[in-house]
């Protein structure tokens, strides 16, 4: 017995620098230093069952949209998904928790400082990540351009929500989109200002989803999600980093 558990010991520890030895399929020279920052010390593997989209070349680099689809992997071993962009001064975008009743699939915006692998990497309940990603190509200077249109006018409706919920006859389609100006602060004289934290509920005000972000999330933050459930409407909470916040039905 203490043979097979020495075994077993060895072996762990082989499929763990496996792992972590596996190579980057972009070669970023920032792989090294975002998988540290983000990835906890735990073991990784790139997994083609985390996909990620996004047009080949973002001609508006504040407003990049890209999609996460996890849904070929098992719903109940999803501790996380977390987004990531290597060349970005703000790398972390967001972190997506997928509680109950939605699915591990999502789409939004974010800002692309310069053409840049955008990855999702999945924390399954035994500590591993699953890593996906797309390469775009990006004019630049997403993450450093001012937020745009009518400030006072934004500052005036924040957090003012719209959203469209589709019922189907097994899911839902929830679409929803929030007033915000999603401040980087990397502009002189402006300081970070952005939602943090958004969190999705069902008609008995139970937790479905939880997405925390950062100021790389494009301005005027929207999400599409797919709810497992065929219900008429949900709940949005919203709290921004000033400490704003904003309950709404989303019908």
């Amino acid at each position: 017995m203490k043979i097979l558990k020495y075994l077993l010991i060895i072996n762990s520890c082989f499929i763990s620098a496996w792992l972590n030895a596996a190579e980057d399929p972009f070669k970023s020279t920032f792989w090294e230093y975002v998988s540290e920052k983000h990835l906890e010390g735990k073991p990784y593997y790139f997994d083609d069952r985390i996909k990620v989209s996004g047009p080949d070349f973002a001609e508006n680099s504040a407003q990049v949209p890209i999609r996460v689809d996890a849904i070929d992997f098992p719903s109940e071993q999803i501790e996380k998904i977390i987004v990531f962009v290597d060349f970005n001064p703000i790398s972390h975008v967001l972190t997506f928790k997928p509680v109950q009743q939605v699915q591990p699939r999502f789409s939004t915006k974010i800002k692309l400082e310069k053409a840049s692998p955008v990855r999702a990497a999945l924390l399954d309940k035994q500590g591993n990540w699953h890593i996906g990603g797309v390469f775009i190509r990006a004019s630049g200077g997403g993450c450093a351009l001012p937020p745009s249109g009518d400030q006072q006018a934004s500052l005036q409706n924040l957090l003012a929500t719209k959203s469209h919920v589709v019922p189907r006859s097994s899911s839902t389609r929830i679409k929803l989109k929030t007033i915000h100006p999603m401040s980087t602060g990397l502009q002189a004289g402006t300081e970070e200002f952005y939602v943090n934290n958004l969190t999705v509920l069902n008609e008995k005000e139970e937790v479905m989803a939880e997405i925390e972000m950062t100021a790389a999330v494009a301005q005027d933050p929207s999400f599409n999600l797919t709810s497992d459930q065929n219900n008429q409407f949900f709940l949005v909470e919203l709290e921004d980093s000033k400490g704003n916040k904003a309950k709404k039905r989303l019908e």
